[in-house]
């Protein structure tokens, strides 16, 4: 009667591959190949080592060995979902780089970094200080996000890059507007708010409806103001430029 000191090596004895993995591979690929599973708990794991660094384990696709042809790509997959459940995630922990090419078709998130299609806005939960990027943006100025506010899916606000446009005065208007489509209002956790600064001939001017020298008068258009709620006509020539964030 044959005694084996785990399943596994019952396992080996009873298909006739011997007492390695790399055999019972062999074994599988005579049929075609199989896939391994594993049950809850089990994985694949480099050497333990004691005293010293542990043991590296390298995983990859097939290389071309002669003639022209592509390498083998490793393919990562998490489990479909069915009546109404979640598909799987990939989870990695610990330091991360990538040394080649790397696709990523679903979201791509950590802790503090996530990205996607759309606007975070209403979507994307996450704490304060995470960021996003939107990998197909609208504007110059919603490429990147972060969250101001809140642990929920609200309180992004667009990062830039910021916009700048400068335009000489006519000399018979206080009014500048964008020549983009571009606004400078946005919405942080429902709240509007303006973020645009203005040069006239290099001077900060001040925001402020009633006592700044500019008031925002519409969402893409500023007014030159005297600081007492008046419009303020720069002279002909005079460079005014519109720093802002695009919406």
């Amino acid at each position: 009667m044959a005694i084996f000191d785990s399943n596994f090596e019952a396992i080996l004895s009873l298909i006739g591959a011997g007492s390695t993995l790399q055999a019972t591979l062999v074994a599988g690929n005579t049929t075609g190949g199989n896939p391994i599973e594993f049950t809850n708990g089990d994985f694949i794991q480099g050497q333990d080592n004691s005293g010293a660094n542990a043991f590296d384990m390298s995983m990859r696709g097939g290389n071309v060995i002669a003639g022209v042809g592509d390498g083998g790509d490793l393919l990562l997959f998490a489990g479909t979902g069915l009546g109404g459940g979640s598909d799987g995630i990939i989870n990695i922990t610990g330091d991360t780089t990538f040394n080649n090419n790397v696709s990523i078709l679903g979201t791509l998130s950590t802790a503090l970094s996530f990205s996607g299609a759309l606007s975070p806005e209403g979507v994307q939960v996450a704490p304060p200080g995470a960021t996003y990027h939107r990998t197909t943006p609208t504007s110059l100025g919603n490429a990147y996000y972060i969250k101001l506010t809140g642990v929920g899916n609200t309180g992004w606000a667009p990062m830039g890059p910021r916009v700048s446009e400068a335009f000489l005065a006519t000399g018979a208007s206080a009014t500048f507007t964008l020549t983009s489509s571009d606004s400078f209002y946005r919405n942080i956790a429902g709240t509007p708010v303006i973020d645009v600064c203005v040069y006239w001939n290099g001077v900060r001017l001040t925001f402020g409806a009633a006592t700044g020298d500019f008031a925002v008068t519409a969402v893409n258009a500023i007014e030159i103001r005297d600081g007492a709620g008046l419009p303020l006509v720069p002279l002909a020539g005079d460079r005014i430029t519109i720093d802002y964030l695009p919406l």
